[in-house]
C-alpha cells in the first residue's frame, strides 16, 4: 500500500508540474500573440523589384509610323522596343515595382492593367493607353512625358480612335464588381470627348467635356473602326455589332455568327471586316452593304460571309498585310498561316516555338515587309514577307501560370555563372537567366516533348519539373521530372543530374534515373557537400530515403567516366518523409517524418537525434542555422522552435499569427527568416526575422504578394545579418526582396527620352552581305582638324594590330597593309658600317646575275604584270570619279601600255624592236633605269621571269 500511494503522489506531482507546464506555455503563446497583434501596426514594408516580366498582353504591338519602334502592353506599363534590336529603350506608365523601388513619371502611370494602346491620330509622336483603372491617358512617348489623363470612370477593356474623329475616343466599358452581382457581366460602348470640362481643365485629371453612349453589348473581345470612319464594328459572343457613325444618332445592328468571336480586323482599303472564332473558322464579314443584308425574324440580321477554315482550335489574332492581299491568322497551333485572298491559296510558317497569341505587320519603307508574332512564352519572332522565314527572334522571361498552375516552382542559383534558375514557360523547361546582365541566356530542355496542340478539347498533359537543385560546388545540377497517371499511361517519375560543362557554358545530362522511389513521388531533393563530388539526398512516398553518389569507371579512351549510383536506402518506422535538409558542411541531414525529425550522420547513416515537438504538431520545414549549423528551425503550423544539437534542447519556441509557409537561413550568420501566409484570405506575406538568442527580437516585414518557392540571392552585397532573397509569387512573377535590394533592371525599365539619331538602322541585303560602306554617314561640314601630339612608336603598335581585328570582309586588299603594318612593326637599326658593306657586295652580286635572254617556258594565257605608269593612270581615274569633282580622261580599255609607253594588245609577248628602242629619248629611264644614251633595253615579257632573280651558284 505505501508503494502504491506513492506512485499515486507522484502522477498527481507529475499532473501539476504537466498543468502548470501548460499554464506557461499558454501565456507564453497568449503573449506572443498579443506581441504579434501589437507589431503588425508597425510592421514595415520590406523592399522589392520584379527581376523578370510576366505580363505580356495578348494585344497586338503598334508600330510607328517609320516602323522604327513598337509598343507592347506588359500589365500596366508598355514597353517600347526598337524594331532592328529588339532592345527596350523606354517604358511608359511603370508604377514602382516595391518599396525598393521608385515611381516613374512621378506616379502618373495607370493603376490598373493596360487594355488597349495605338498612335494618337492626331499626332504620330503621341500614343493614347486606356486600362481597367477606367482611365484613358495621352503619352508623348519621345520624351517619357504624361501629356493629359482622361477619368472615365469605369474599366476600359478596348479602345479605338480615327483620324475622321480627332477629338474624340470610343471605348468599351465592362461592368464593375457590384453591377456584375446584380446585371451580370455586360459591355457598354461610348464615344469620348478629349475635350476636358471647364471645371476639370486645370485639374491633372480631366473628366471629358461629353460622354455620348452607343450601345450595349455582351462582354467585348474586339473593337475597331473602318477605313473610312464611317463604321464602328464590336464583338462579343457569337455576334458582331456595326454602328453607322455618320449618323446622328448611334445604335448597335446586330449579326450572328455560329460560334463564339474571339477577334477582329478591318481590311486597310475595302469596307469590310474579318473574325476569327473558337472552332477555328476565320470569316469575311460583307454586312456593310446594305444590299447583302437580310433580317430575320427575331431582329437579328444576316450578311454574305466567306469562311476560311485551316485552324484546329481558336484563332487568337489576325491581321492583315500592308495593301490588304493577304491575311495573316495564328493560334495555339504555333503555325502561322498566309492567307492569299483573292486566289483563295494559303502559306505556312510552321513550327514557330510556341503557340501564336498576337500578329502585326511592320511596313518598312526601304525594306520587305515583315511580320511580327508574339509567341505565349513571351518570345517576339519577325518573318519576312518574301522568305516566310523567321528573320531574328528576341526571347523574354516569362512564366505561362495557365501551363504552370498549382504546381511547385523549379527555382535555383548558380553562383559560378551568375544566373539564376527559372520556370520556363513550357513546365518541361528551364530558363538560365543572368540578373546582373537582365539577359536570358538559354533555355534547358529538361524532358524533351513535341510541343504540338492537342487534338480535341483536352489539354496533353506535358511531363513537368517538380525540383530543381544546385550543389554547393556549382557542378551539378539535379531535376525531378514527371508525369502524374492518367489513363493511359503509369506514372512518370526521372531523376536527372546535370554536369556544368565550364568552356560551352551550358549543362550537360550526366546520369538519368527512372523512378527513383519506384512509382512514388520524389517528396524532397537536396544536395549535401562532401570532400570530392557531393552527395545527392532524395525522399519519396515510397518511405524511403537514399543517398546518391559519384562513380567512376575507366573508359574505352583511357578517361574516366563518372555517373550517379544509389548508396545507400534508409526507412524510419515506416512513416513517410515529407522534406529532408543538410548541415552546411555537410556531416548531417535531417528528414521530417511527420511531428518526427530525424538527425543523420552522413557518412555512416546513423540517427544522432530525434526530435519531437512538445505539442505534437506535424512539422513542415526545417533549417540548420548559420555555417556551423549547431542550431535547428523547426516550423509546424503557428509555432517555430529553435533546438541546440549540442545540448538536443530547446533553446526558445515562437507562436505565429497565421501559416508558416516557408523557412529560409542566412548562409553566413546565425539568423533566419520565417515566411507565413494569413488566414483572413489577404494575398501578402508576412516575414518574421530571427536571431538565435530570442524571439522577443525579431524584426517583421510584409510583402504585398503570396510566395510559391524561395531561395537565397547572393547577387547584392549585403552588410552581416542582412537579407536577400529570390522567390516566385502566386502570380508565377520572379521578383527579389530583402533588406537591400538594388538588383539591376533591364536596360529601359524606366521612362526614357528616346533620341532618334541614336537609334540604330535596320541593315538592307547588300549591307547584311557586304557590310556598311565606308561613305555613308560622311558629314557635310567635317570638323575642324585639332593637332594631335605625336605618336610614339608603341602607340602605332598598339592601333595598328586592331586592325587585324576588323572582320575579312571589311578589310582593304592585303597589299595596301603589308608595308604599313611591317615599317609598324619594324624597327629600323642604327647605322652599322659592316652592314653597310655587306649590302653593297649583295648588291653588286644581285646585279651580276640577272638573266636578260631567257625564253619563256610555258606561255600563261592572260598574264601580265601591270607597270606602274598602268597603275598610276588608273589610280587617278578612280580618284577623279570617286572624290574629285572634275574628270579624269579615260584612257582606251582596249589597250594597255608597256614600261617604255608603248601602246601594246593585251595578251601580247612579242620583244621590242629596234626601231622602238630607237625611239626612246635620250637619258629616258626605262623600265626604272637610266641607260646611258646609244644603248637598247631588251624587254622580257617572259611571266616566269618577269621581276625575278636567281641566285649565284657557289660552285
Amino acid at each position: 500500500m505505501p508503494v502504491i500511494e506513492q506512485v499515486k503522489k507522484e502522477k498527481k506531482l507529475r499532473h501539476k508540474i504537466t498543468k502548470g507546464k501548460e499554464r506557461e506555455e499558454e501565456a507564453q503563446r497568449q503573449a506572443a500573440t498579443a506581441a504579434v497583434v501589437d507589431d503588425d501596426k508597425a510592421a514595415g514594408n520590406w523592399a522589392w523589384t520584379s527581376l523578370t516580366d510576366n505580363s505580356l498582353s495578348s494585344r497586338p504591338p503598334v508600330f510607328t509610323s517609320d516602323c522604327r519602334y513598337f509598343f507592347i502592353i506588359a500589365g500596366s506599363s508598355v514597353k517600347i522596343y526598337v524594331t532592328a534590336t529588339g532592345q527596350v529603350v523606354s517604358t511608359l506608365s511603370s508604377s514602382g515595382s516595391g518599396s525598393g523601388s521608385s515611381s516613374s513619371q512621378r506616379g502618373d502611370g495607370h493603376t490598373g492593367e493596360i487594355t488597349a494602346a495605338f498612335i494618337s491620330p492626331r499626332n504620330p509622336f503621341q500614343l493614347m493607353t486606356a486600362s481597367l483603372d477606367g482611365r484613358i491617358k495621352v503619352w508623348d512617348y519621345l520624351e517619357a512625358s504624361l501629356l493629359s489623363t482622361i477619368e472615365v470612370g469605369k474599366p476600359i477593356t478596348h479602345m479605338c480612335a480615327h483620324e475622321v474623329f480627332p477629338e474624340h475616343v470610343f471605348v468599351a466599358t465592362t461592368s464593375t464588381q457590384s453591377q456584375k452581382k446584380d446585371h451580370g457581366n455586360q459591355s457598354k460602348v461610348y464615344r469620348i470627348s478629349l475635350r476636358p470640362s471647364g471645371a476639370t481643365a486645370d485639374l491633372p485629371i480631366h473628366k471629358p467635356v461629353n460622354i455620348h453612349k452607343i450601345g450595349k453589348m455582351r462582354t467585348t473581345t474586339g473593337m475597331a473602326i473602318s477605313p473610312s470612319g464611317e463604321w464602328l464594328v464590336a464583338t462579343g459572343g457569337p455576334k458582331a455589332y456595326v454602328c453607322a457613325l455618320s449618323g446622328a444618332s448611334y445604335g448597335f445592328t446586330k449579326f450572328v455568327s455560329n460560334e463564339p468571336l474571339t477577334c477582329l480586323a478591318f481590311h486597310p482599303t475595302d469596307e469590310y471586316f474579318v473574325t476569327g472564332d473558337k472552332k477555328g473558322q476565320i470569316r469575311l464579314w460583307y454586312c456593310l452593304n446594305p444590299e447583302q443584308v437580310t433580317t430575320r425574324a427575331n431582329g437579328d440580321r444576316r450578311a454574305q460571309t466567306t469562311t476560311l477554315h485551316w485552324h484546329a482550335h481558336a484563332v487568337s489574332s489576325i491581321a492583315f498585310s500592308s495593301n490588304g492581299s493577304y491575311l495573316l491568322s495564328g493560334g495555339e497551333e504555333a503555325v502561322l498561316v498566309i492567307w492569299q485572298l483573292y486566289s483563295g491559296k494559303k502559306e505556312y510558317v510552321p513550327r514557330v516555338g510556341a503557340p501564336i497569341t498576337s500578329v502585326a505587320v511592320a511596313s518598312h519603307r526601304d525594306a520587305e515587309e515583315e511580320y511580327l508574332l508574339v509567341l505565349s512564352d513571351g518570345t517576339l519572332a519577325f518573318v519576312g514577307s518574301g522568305t516566310l522565314r523567321i528573320s531574328r527572334s528576341f526571347a523574354t522571361v516569362k512564366h505561362d501560370a495557365g501551363m504552370w498552375g498549382h504546381h511547385p516552382a523549379p527555382l535555383a542559383v548558380h553562383t559560378q555563372s551568375s544566373t539564376v534558375i527559372l520556370p520556363a514557360a513550357h513546365p518541361s523547361s528551364l530558363l538560365i537567366y543572368s540578373p546582373i546582365t537582365s539577359t536570358l541566356l538559354t533555355e534547358l530542355e529538361v524532358s524533351p516533348s513535341n510541343r504540338v496542340s492537342r487534338q480535341d478539347e483536352k489539354h496533353i498533359e506535358p511531363l513537368r519539373i517538380q525540383h530543381v537543385v544546385v550543389s554547393a560546388n556549382g557542378e551539378w545540377l539535379a531535376t525531378i521530372d514527371g508525369r502524374d497517371s492518367g489513363e493511359d499511361f503509369q506514372n512518370e517519375v526521372y531523376l536527372k543530374v546535370w554536369q556544368w560543362h565550364a568552356a560551352s557554358t551550358s549543362w550537360v545530362l550526366n546520369s538519368r534515373i527512372d523512378r527513383p522511389h519506384g512509382t512514388g513521388k520524389v517528396t524532397a531533393l537536396v544536395f549535401a557537400p562532401a570532400n570530392g563530388h557531393p552527395h545527392l539526398l532524395s525522399t519519396g512516398e515510397d518511405g524511403t530515403v537514399k543517398i546518391w553518389r559519384v562513380r567512376s569507371v575507366p573508359a574505352k579512351n583511357g578517361e574516366k567516366e563518372v555517373f550517379w549510383t544509389c548508396r545507400s536506402t534508409l526507412t524510419y518506422r515506416s512513416i513517410t518523409p515529407s522534406n529532408i535538409v543538410s548541415s552546411p558542411d555537410g556531416s548531417l541531414f535531417a528528414v521530417t517524418y511527420k511531428r518526427h525529425v530525424a538527425i543523420y550522420e552522413t557518412s555512416t547513416n546513423i540517427i544522432r537525434a530525434t526530435l519531437l515537438t512538445p505539442d505534437s504538431q506535424d512539422v513542415y520545414h526545417t533549417t540548420f542555422i548559420g555555417s556551423s549549423g549547431r542550431y535547428f528551425a523547426v516550423a509546424h503550423s503557428k509555432q517555430v522552435v529553435l533546438w541546440d544539437l549540442v545540448t538536443i534542447s530547446v533553446r526558445w519556441q515562437f507562436w505565429i499569427n497565421g501559416t508558416v509557409f516557408h523557412l529560409a537561413a542566412h548562409p553566413k550568420h546565425d539568423a533566419f527568416v520565417v515566411f507565413c501566409h494569413k488566414d483572413n484570405g489577404s494575398v501578402s506575406t508576412t516575414v518574421h526575422k530571427f536571431g538565435i538568442n530570442s524571439p522577443n527580437q525579431a524584426v517583421k516585414r510584409t510583402l504585398p504578394f503570396k510566395l510559391k518557392k524561395v531561395v537565397w540571392y547572393p547577387y547584392i552585397k549585403t552588410a552581416k545579418e542582412r537579407f536577400s532573397l529570390l522567390g516566385i509569387t502566386h502570380e508565377w512573377t520572379s521578383v527579389v526582396f530583402g533588406d537591400r535590394v538594388d538588383a539591376v533592371k533591364e536596360e529601359g525599365a524606366d521612362a526614357r527620352e528616346i533620341v532618334l539619331d541614336a537609334t540604330p538602322q535596320r541593315r538592307n541585303l547588300l549591307q547584311d552581305i557586304f557590310g556598311v560602306s565606308a561613305l555613308e554617314n560622311i558629314p557635310s561640314n567635317p570638323p575642324a582638324i585639332v593637332p594631335t601630339p605625336a605618336i610614339t612608336r608603341d602607340d602605332a603598335v598598339l592601333k595598328s594590330s586592331h586592325v587585324l581585328n576588323t572582320p575579312a570582309h571589311l578589310l582593304p586588299p592585303l597589299e595596301t597593309l603589308y608595308r604599313p603594318l611591317v615599317e609598324t612593326f619594324l624597327q629600323e637599326r642604327a647605322d652599322d658600317p659592316v652592314r653597310e658593306v655587306e649590302k653593297r657586295e649583295e648588291h653588286e652580286e644581285e646585279d651580276d646575275v640577272v638573266m636578260e635572254d631567257v625564253s619563256p617556258a610555258v606561255p600563261v594565257s592572260g598574264g601580265r604584270v601591270i607597270p606602274e605608269e598602268e597603275m598610276d593612270a588608273f589610280i587617278e581615274l578612280f580618284k577623279g570619279d570617286l572624290f574629285s569633282s572634275t574628270k579624269t580622261k579615260a584612257t582606251n580599255p582596249h589597250k594597255h601600255l608597256n614600261g617604255n609607253g608603248v601602246t601594246k594588245v593585251n595578251g601580247s609577248h612579242r620583244k621590242a624592236s629596234a626601231s622602238i628602242a630607237t625611239a626612246t629619248p635620250k637619258g629616258t629611264p626605262v623600265n626604272g633605269k637610266r641607260h646611258p644614251p646609244g644603248t637598247v633595253e631588251r624587254e622580257d615579257t617572259s611571266p616566269a621571269v618577269v621581276g625575278k632573280k636567281r641566285k649565284k651558284s657557289m660552285g
